[in-house]
């Protein structure tokens, strides 16, 4: 891209601007008020969770009971309280950035009657939106200052037209603010490079801005480990006549995830807290849910040829799917083309250099965890470098449409690539967007994320559960969340739930019953459920369904050492039949639920 005075086209002149910036005001209005149907993610609900207990004033603490971290405080002496559980697994900022919210909105704290909605999720949405509209306009000042305006202004617009974006900001939790910080120390990085490249000093204030920035990425997701890596490791390669810098880069990235560490320490025993299950999980090929809801202490075994297959496997799927982890973003897909072009200015070769080197990192670290839920997936890390890969991918397409040269002139001439990837990009909004806005504005906030998540439903239980009584389900974010009450991860086996049960009944917060959802069920047949990770309880999982028919005796399919003997609906699927099928079960023990 040449640094000359820039020639005025439709998609830079100050109409096309405004228009973006009411397109982008109108579709933020439109995903927060009227097509939102409520949280979806199970890692927002759990840190929503933990925020609410901030602001009530419980420091770092949780309602969600993982059977593996009651084990890993006992183990190593801590005391533990499972009605004041400390929260361990997630990096605290994004419940620090809530917990103000949620403090001076406390009379929005449980539901308003009659709607399915909760209030605190479309907060959620809100500061969600705020934060993607925020990561635009930092994405517009980076494309500015390395191509110019028009490549600035399609990047915005490729990426406002992106419906997966849209749903990222909404029910996306800390990736969100992941995207943000990673946009903002790019930025930071692009205004160093440019000040070294001019042979400029690079200024204490804007070194000390990327370090502040590195640290808070390691207090927003534990991936982001993976993004300050490559971004250090872009430095010393970009700027390496100022290694000391680079060691201030590292050192405060290592404070502050030092910082939570010993808080981990000091609360169950271990610096790594509850994500001590997700690595041993990685070496030895079992799920971090399925380490999460072991209440025995055993480590489990090294297996190193599993994990280098999986590593192979994780690699094999991203790249088949990579678009649809990229948000079918077509411009940001083209960045691996824009690596052929030697753009004219030094300060763009190098900070693309920079984004291939974070990129790297990040791909190699989801290929260890996986990120089987695509785009959706909470360690899904594409999607905080979406909006740089995209002004590089757009800046490339300028490039080569330029070479092709197409047409005669006029607007297609000129922008036909622009019209390309914004179309392809914009597909998935046009396509379902009209539908949703349909169903938006009949139900109004009559809406809700069903399956798996009944809000309504759940947050009834607070109704007939006491504060200091005790939940079992198999997602106790949700649970945690809506009914605020505190919530044990189902356990792996049923020795294991009756031994917390005892220890429950010793600190008179005795367990009173259990919530089944549709993801304890999730699978292609019965087998497969029966195969799955709540394999254990399957008589559980299927007495709910089963009581569609009536002529089934339901006490028999019940283990006997089962204790919750009435069950409940919560929820209920529809039938081809147009039969009321209960998926969502509340199973109770009466006799304590009364006391």
């Amino acid at each position: 891209m040449s640094s000359a005075p820039e020639r005025a086209t439709p998609f830079n002149n100050p109409i096309m601007t405004w228009a973006t910036c009411v397109l982008i005001g109108t579709l933020a209005f439109v995903h927060i008020f009227i097509t939102y149907r409520g949280q979806v993610s199970a890692a927002a609900m759990d840190q929503a969770q933990v925020a609410r207990e901030l602001a009530k004033g419980h420091l770092f603490q949780t309602k969600i009971i993982r059977p593996s971290s009651i084990t890993q405080a006992a183990t190593r002496g801590v005391p533990v309280r499972l009605d004041a559980m400390p929260e361990t697994l997630h990096p605290p900022l994004q419940s620090l950035v809530w917990a103000p919210v949620f403090k001076a909105l406390q009379d929005s704290w449980t539901f308003t009657p009659g709607r399915s909605i909760f209030i605190l999720d479309r907060v959620m949405a809100c500061m969600g939106v705020a934060f993607f509209i925020l990561t635009l306009v930092l994405m517009h000042g980076m494309a500015r200052r390395l191509f110019d305006r028009t490549v600035a202004g399609l990047s915005v617009l490729a990426l406002a037209l992106s419906e997966p974006m849209w749903q990222l900001a909404t029910n996306g939790g800390a990736r969100v603010l992941l995207m943000l910080l990673t946009t903002l120390a790019l930025y930071w990085l692009t205004l160093l490079v440019r000040r070294d490249k001019a042979g400029e000093p690079l200024g204490a204030g804007l070194q000390l801005a990327l370090a502040l920035v590195l640290g808070l990425l390691v207090l927003t997701h534990w991936g982001a480990v993976w993004i300050v890596a490559g971004l250090l490791q872009a430095f010393a390669v970009l700027v390496p006549t100022h290694r000391g810098s680079l060691l201030l880069l590292a050192l405060v990235p290592m404070l502050c995830g030092g910082a939570w560490m010993w808080h981990n320490k000091d609360v169950c025993g271990d610096y790594l807290g509850a994500a001590k299950p997700m690595l041993q999980g990685l070496l030895s090929g079992q799920s971090e849910a399925q380490r999460l809801r072991d209440f025995e202490d055993a480590a489990p075994p090294v297996y190193l040829p599993g994990l280098v297959r999986r590593l192979a496997l994780n690699s094999l799927v991203q790249v088949q799917d990579l678009f649809a982890h990229l948000g079918f973003v077509l411009p940001a897909l083209f960045f691996l083309g824009s690596l052929l072009h030697r753009f004219r200015r030094p300060e763009a070769g190098a900070v693309r250099t920079a984004l291939l080197l974070v990129w790297g990192a990040a791909f190699f670290g989801m290929s260890l965890l996986g990120v089987p839920d695509k785009f959706a997936d909470d360690n899904q890390l594409h999607s905080a470098l979406v909006p740089a890969l995209t002004v590089f991918g757009m800046a490339g397409l300028a490039v080569f449409w330029a070479r092709l040269s197409p047409g005669s002139g006029g607007l297609w001439t000129m922008h036909g690539y622009a019209l390309i990837a914004l179309g392809i990009t914009g597909w998935s909004m046009l396509t379902s967007l009209s539908n949703d806005l349909r169903i938006g504005l009949f139900y109004r906030d009559q809406l809700q994320q069903w399956p798996p998540y009944n809000a309504v439903s759940t947050h009834e239980l607070s109704k007939a559960v006491k504060p200091h009584q005790l939940l079992v389900s198999d997602a106790p974010w949700t649970v945690a969340w809506y009914a605020d009450r505190s919530c044990l991860w189902l356990p792996r086996t049923r020795p294991q739930l009756n031994k917390i049960r005892d220890l429950a009944t010793q600190q008179k917060t005795p367990v009173v019953g259990i919530v089944i959802t549709p993801l304890a069920t999730k699978g292609t047949d019965v087998a497969s459920i029966l195969a799955g990770p709540y394999g254990e309880w399957g008589d559980v999982l299927f007495r709910g369904p089963l009581m569609a028919f009536g002529s089934l005796d339901l006490i028999k399919i019940t283990k006997s050492d089962f204790p919750f003997s009435d069950g409940f609906p919560l929820g209920y699927l529809s039938g081809v039949d147009g039969s009321r099928i209960p998926a969502m079960m509340f199973y109770m023990d009466k006799a304590l639920l009364e006391k």
